[in-house]
């Protein structure tokens, strides 16, 4: 509760929305952000299917994305979803692949998180991150619009 205070209060002091941008990491450890995009999740809930074939995955991607290890994680997830399409944790793969994609922050890393939300949205609509998933998605074509990229409007 603290973080969210000195965040507000230090955007209220600068009278601008940048001061997101340098609070960001002080507020990263807390498992949902709130940005005028709206709230999405940043930590992986713990598993909760142990009989799924790729809870395994889920549990080494979650750690490493709690490690800020997101090069590694973003493959990790990716691996759920090609090897295990039917699996609970598939959609929220999806999401938990964008989300370490958008923490690299790369221009390239921005339009594969842009298209794997769109993915999640069509092909696994009831993930249980599938809300998150549109507040992520403003807040990646946001850090898009920002770098210049004529296409994230």
């Amino acid at each position: 509760m603290l973080r969210h205070i000195l965040l507000v209060a230090t955007m209220a002091t600068t009278g601008t929305a940048g001061a997101w941008t340098s609070m960001y990491d002080m507020v990263a450890s807390d498992p949902i952000i709130s940005t005028a995009g709206g709230k999405f999740a940043t930590r992986p809930p713990a598993p909760w299917q142990a009989d799924d074939p790729a809870d395994s995955l889920y549990r080494a991607g979650r750690e490493q994305l709690n490690r800020g290890d997101y090069r590694r994680a973003t493959r990790t997830f990716e691996r759920i979803v090609d090897r295990y399409p039917k699996s609970t944790y598939a959609g929220d793969a999806l999401y938990w692949q964008a989300y370490s994609l958008y923490r690299i922050g790369e221009r390239s890393e921005l339009r594969e998180a842009v298209r794997l939300l769109d993915r999640q949205r069509t092909e696994y609509p009831r993930a249980a991150t599938r809300g998150d998933a549109d507040a992520l998605g403003v807040r990646v074509k946001g850090a898009l619009a920002r770098g210049g990229d004529p296409g994230a409007a």
